[in-house]
Parts: C-alpha cells; structure tokens; sequence
C-alpha cells in the first residue's frame, strides 16, 4: 500500500515544520511493506524513492551476513545472552567490561572502527548519527530539519558498510532524536511528533532493517500512528516516582504502541540524592539505587535492552557503583531475550498494513 504521511500533518504547525515537510516529501516516496529483520518485523520503506540514496544501501557489502531473523543475534544477544546492558558516552571502541551494548554519537571518520570493535567482541551498538540538539538547531535554538538531515548525510559514502552491520546486528538502532519534546531544548518549541516520524523515514530510508527509537518514555509518545519508530527509551531517575510503578506503566504504554522497549536509568543526575556526590536536583545514584531501580526495571519482560546514561569514571569507577553494575549485567544477561520490533498490537499492525 502506497502512501505519503504528509496529508495528515494538518495545517497548524510553525513555519520551519512545514518547510522541512515540504523539503523530505520531494525526496521521499513511502511504501509500506513489511520487513523482517534483526528485531522482527516492521515497515520500510524499500519501494521508496530518494534522490540521493546510494544503490548500496540495499545491498550491505562485505562477507557473509549472519541470518538476520531466526540465528543467535534476535533482539541483540542470544537466549543466553538475554539483552543488551549498555551505556551513553562508551564508543564501540572502548567498551569495557560490564557492558555489552554503547550509546554513542556516530562520526564519520571512527564509526566503522567503533562497530568492527564491537563486533569482535560481540557487542551492540545504538547510534545517534545527527549528534545532539546543538547541531540540529537554528539560530533561535529551534529544530532545524535541514541541519539534521545534513548531518546523517554525512554517512551516505559508507551506507553499504554500515547497512552490513546492521545484518549482522551489531549496529544495533539508531537514534532519531533525543527529547524531542522537552520545549527548554528547543528554543521552546517541542518537534512535532510528525516530523520525529518523517525523520525515522529518511533513517530508514537509507538503513532499511536498522530499528529506529527516541529518546522519549512510551507515555509520551501515545496518541500518534507511528509507522517508522520502532522503539521507545524509558530512563528512571529517581524523582518520576516508584520505579516499579514506572517500570510496569512504561511496559504497558509502549505494548499499547506496538513499540519496542528500551530502559535504562539516569546514573549521573537521577539520584535521591543519597549519594551525596552532584548538585541538587541532579545527584548521581548510589549503588544500592542502582540496584533498587534497576532490577525494578528488568523484572518487566517486555524490556529489549537496558542502556543507561551516562559514563562518567568520576561516577561509574565507585565500588558501590561498579559492583551493582555488575549485579544488573548479570541480571540482564538471564533476561529473556526479548525482540525490539514488536508485531501483533493494532498500532503494529497498521504499520504492516
């Protein structure tokens, strides 16, 4: 079924909105068409049309790709495995012990070595390719869509090499955005949920199978019919109330969404303050909070990886910190290896259709 998602919009958006509405339409032609993939099954866009899309991007280079859908690789890790337990700010290439799984901002020059040495250690992947909001915004600190999308350009040479890793699942998802709607990032203007969705086209686009999430709770995200996110990102800290609360309310948005789920907590600056270590507001997180939340978090079966913000050595290094790491690793890796594409809900569904 053919469609573009533009005619929905509406009419009562900012100027810059329809701007870039108008700029991705005259590239992108949607075809809804189910796919299955590393994280099971979504639409893509593979009858789309762009005029700068590289042939490789439909045909990964390079040796042999493991299969992508039934082998050990489903969700990020096999059954053994459980799920991916990651960090932001820990490129592929240094990825340490406990983590199996790195948030990190993708550049052109390094991205290739940080997922060959995460695949040498079979390790996962979650990237943003445009960076954070201050490359991304205009002058007025708004979302710039043509700022946004020349950064994930930057990429194109290398579509063939990146789409390989995304077979064999080590690019793991990509980030769209992060807080796309917190108005104090955006010159107090949130993104349009629209455009978040029109910005995970191009993504996929260009990276068909790769799973695409934002840096937005389950819960905020309702109310719209995604076709092109994949996963939502659920981060605790300790002022959104009871983490078991949070956990179980998080899972059950995100199933009513057809989408994945990603948690993680807010290690840094989402404290109770216990710890003594921070500022007000934004105390880091002592071990045995780590410990609390997180398995709160992890008791949920629904979650497909668990990535948390952020390294900070001044932070992580704590014994009390490291060791109820550790205790979470471990934990995830008997979590049940859980796929971040879901199917089977209505709003799935629709993005089959």
């Amino acid at each position: 079924m053919q469609e573009t998602i533009w005619p929905r919009m509406g009419l009562h958006v900012h100027r810059a909105f329809v701007h870039a509405s108008l700029t991705l339409a005259a590239g992108v032609l949607a075809t809804g068409c189910a796919r299955s993939g590393l994280f099971g099954s979504t639409v893509s866009p593979a009858g789309a049309s762009f005029s700068r899309m590289p042939s490789a991007a439909r045909v990964p280079e390079g040796g042999t790709v493991r299969s992508a859908v039934a082998g050990p690789t489903q969700a990020g890790g096999s059954a053994a495995e459980g799920i991916p337990f990651g960090i932001f700010g820990l490129p592929g290439r240094k990825l340490v012990p406990p983590f199996t799984a790195a948030m990190q901002q993708a550049q052109p020059e390094s991205i290739l070595k940080d997922l060959a040495a995460a695949k040498a250690r079979d390790a996962r992947v979650v990237v943003s390719f445009a960076g954070g909001d201050r490359k991304v915004t205009d002058g007025s600190g708004h979302f710039d869509f043509n700022a946004w999308k020349g950064r994930v350009d930057r990429f194109l040479p290398m579509v063939g090499q990146l789409n390989a890793y995304v077979a064999d699942g080590t690019l793991f998802a990509a980030l769209i955005i992060d807080e796309p709607f917190v108005k104090n990032r955006w010159g107090g203007e949130p993104i349009p949920k629209a455009m978040v969705d029109q910005l995970g086209q191009y993504l996929k686009s260009l990276f068909p199978d790769l799973a695409t999430t934002v840096g937005s709770a389950p819960t905020t995200l309702q109310g719209y019919p995604w076709r092109y996110l994949d996963v939502a990102w659920a981060q605790y800290a300790a002022r959104k109330g009871p983490a078991t609360q949070f956990a179980s309310s998080e899972a059950g948005a995100a199933q009513a969404e057809g989408l994945g789920l990603i948690v993680g907590l807010n290690i840094t600056k989402g404290g109770d303050g216990s710890s003594g270590f921070g500022e007000p507001k934004e105390w880091s997180m002592t071990g045995k909070e780590i410990t609390e939340y997180g398995h709160a978090l992890l008791a949920q079966p629904y979650d497909c990886a668990f990535i948390s913000w952020n390294y900070r050595p001044a932070v992580v290094d704590r014994p009390d910190v490291a060791a109820a790491l550790q205790d979470l690793a471990d934990a995830a890796r008997k979590h049940p290896a859980t796929p971040c594409r879901q199917k089977g809900s209505s709003r799935a569904e629709r993005r089959l259709s």
